[in-house]
């Protein structure tokens, strides 16, 4: 009879609380990582639209100036004339003919020197990244 009462088979309760705060820290540290790692792929996913948006406006911006003469190319005040075509900032949205390009543009500048034809864009990520890109079009003269 003594022998069982002496017998110890069982998990105490400062066991069990010891278990279970190894296992809420690892669990915490576990979630940081992840937690991290997810915020990360999303920055860098808003990095990713927001190069591609500006290198879509300077693509067709090239294409556009290449197609027309030289003299058929005007800056204007807040964008670029190029043949019929009018790209024109208007707040943070640039439009083409009136119609809108692309929006969250923080600065869309055109300068014009002899045959060249230099464009910066800026634009604003949604994690406070702002993405800018200089092109540069040298237009030659037949």
């Amino acid at each position: 009879m003594k022998k069982d009462l002496f017998n110890k088979k069982g998990v105490t309760l400062i066991e069990i609380i010891v278990v279970i705060a190894i296992i809420s820290i690892v669990f915490t540290l576990g979630f940081s990582f992840f937690s991290m790692f997810i915020n990360s792929f999303f920055k860098q996913a808003d990095i990713i639209d927001s190069q591609r948006a500006v290198n879509g406006i300077i693509r067709e911006l090239d294409r556009e100036i290449r197609r027309v003469d030289i003299n058929d190319i005007s800056i204007l005040d807040n964008g670029i004339s190029v043949g019929s075509l009018d790209y024109k900032m208007q707040g943070d949205t640039l439009l083409k003919n009136g119609s809108i390009l692309n929006r969250g543009i923080t600065d869309f500048f055109v300068t014009k020197v002899g045959n060249k034809i230099t464009i910066n864009i800026t634009i604003d990520g949604k994690h406070e990244n702002s993405i800018n890109m200089e092109h540069v079009i040298y237009i030659r003269e037949w």
